[in-house]
């Protein structure tokens, strides 16, 4: 993972003073690389084991890993504009349409970025071997729930998805240790997908998290947790960013599954495929 998304991702819950040695090292990362712990701290009126401290922080050793980090990492990420600054006065259509490729393509970057490809690996098997899968997910992460059922469906794999927020609560009841639940929410705090979700972990069943970074209700009641990156801000315009870091992660998921069986599931693709063609014959 870039060390810049690693500092942003995580910016919320810094001190003080980490604060201050991550504004400084987004500002100054080809610098920083060159200079010694005192020196840092000197510069950002903290101190060199505050520095030492925050480098920890962020999974690195000390401040030569992070030094290290800073000069292979692509700095891009760290200097993003604000998602609804995409639409601003006087700009034409086709601008807006060239900032929206920008942060389209930006997001699927660090969605990759933050993948822990071990977790998604966890997460794939646990989908292969259920007999049920339950989805969860209101507003836009509902959408992309309804989109990861009707390619599961596809392959046969019994999967149950409401848009009705109480009946997803209400089919969460059902859950066995048998199923795995998957809990859809950018900011982990949603309370229809957060019940559901605690619902199926005290029925015994596997449950998977997609949300950012931090600490959240739905990721402390998670098995397993798929961060997508923390880009919407308070006021948006929609969920653009969120939403395409949760369509990639089911896709991925969805690949995931049919990997080590395509040849098996082949039959399904091809007979799911008729049976709409049908449908459009005259």
């Amino acid at each position: 993972m870039s060390a810049f998304i690693k500092i942003r991702e995580n910016y919320k819950s810094f001190t003080n003073s980490d604060k201050k040695i991550a504004d400084y090292i987004i500002e100054n990362h080809k610098d920083v690389i060159n200079y010694s712990a005192q020196e840092i701290g000197e510069k950002t009126r903290t101190s060199p084991a505050s520095v030492i401290r925050f480098s920890k922080k962020l999974g690195y050793n000390g401040l030569g890993e992070l030094k290290i980090a800073l000069a292979i990492s692509d700095d891009t990420s760290s200097k993003r504009d604000n998602i609804d600054d995409i639409i601003n006065f006087g700009d034409s259509l086709d601008l807006m349409v060239d900032k929206l490729k920008i942060r389209s393509d930006d997001t699927i970057k660090d969605t990759v970025s933050l993948m822990d490809i071990p977790k998604l690996k966890d997460a794939v098997d646990y989908l292969k071997n259920a007999n049920y899968i339950y989805l969860f997910g209101v507003g836009a992460s509902a959408i992309v729930a309804l989109d990861f059922q009707y390619k599961l469906l596809r392959i046969n794999k019994k999967t149950f998805f409401h848009m009705d927020n109480n009946l997803q609560v209400a089919t969460s009841v059902h859950i066995t240790p048998k199923d795995v639940a998957i809990g859809i929410s950018y900011s982990g705090r949603t309370k229809e997908v957060n019940m559901a979700m605690k619902r199926a972990k005290e029925n015994g069943a596997k449950t998977i998290a997609i949300t950012k970074c931090g600490k959240s209700p739905l990721s402390s009641i998670s098995d397993i947790i798929l961060n997508i990156p923390s880009v919407e801000k308070e006021l948006r315009i929609g969920a653009i960013s969120s939403r395409n870091s949760e369509l990639f992660l089911t896709d991925t998921l969805f690949l995931g599954i049919t990997m080590d069986s395509l040849n098996g599931l082949e039959n399904y693709l091809i007979n799911t495929r008729k049976i709409v063609e049908a449908l459009k014959e005259i």
